[in-house]
C-alpha cells in the first residue's frame, strides 16, 4: 500500500512540474525586445558577407529599416515572443551596385521569410526558411 501512495505522490509532483514549466514558457522562448535596436549582418545563411559591404537592420516603431549593401530598405514588422514576421512589401531605393546585387537580393528575400529570432551571447539570429541571418549589435 505504501508503494502506491509513493507512486501517486510522485505522479502528482511530476504533473505539477509540467504545469509550472508550461506557465513559465517551458519551451525556452522569451520575449526579445527588438524596438530601438540596430544590427550589422555577420552571416547570410552560412555564406558569410562580402568584404567591405555593410548590411544593417534597425527596428523602430513597428518598422524595420536598413542598408542591404547597395540600397536602403524599409518595411513593417511584428514580433510576439520569439516570433518575427517581416512584411513582403519592402520599399527600397533603386541603385545598382556591381558585385553586390546577388547578396542584396538574397538578404531581402531571407528577411521577408523571417519566422523567429533568438538572442544569444550578443548575437541576434533571424531564423528564416531561406537560412539563418546572424547579426552583431551595431
Amino acid at each position: 500500500m505504501q508503494k502506491r501512495t509513493w507512486q501517486a505522490a510522485l505522479g502528482v509532483a511530476l504533473a505539477g512540474l509540467v504545469l509550472v514549466a508550461a506557465a513559465c514558457g517551458g519551451g525556452g522562448e522569451t520575449a526579445i525586445e527588438l524596438d530601438g535596436t540596430a544590427w550589422i549582418l555577420t552571416d547570410l545563411a552560412g555564406q558569410g558577407v562580402i568584404d567591405d559591404s555593410e548590411v544593417t537592420l534597425e527596428f523602430a516603431g513597428g518598422r524595420v529599416t536598413g542598408w542591404a549593401g547597395c540600397n536602403r530598405f524599409g518595411v513593417e514588422y511584428t514580433s510576439n515572443g520569439a516570433e518575427l514576421k517581416i512584411g513582403e512589401e519592402m520599399a527600397t531605393t533603386l541603385m545598382w551596385c556591381e558585385g553586390l546585387m546577388d547578396q542584396e537580393t538574397a538578404y531581402r528575400q531571407a528577411l521577408t521569410a523571417a519566422e523567429s529570432v533568438t538572442l544569444k551571447d550578443g548575437a541576434l539570429t533571424v531564423h528564416t526558411s531561406k537560412g539563418d541571418l546572424v547579426f552583431a549589435a551595431r
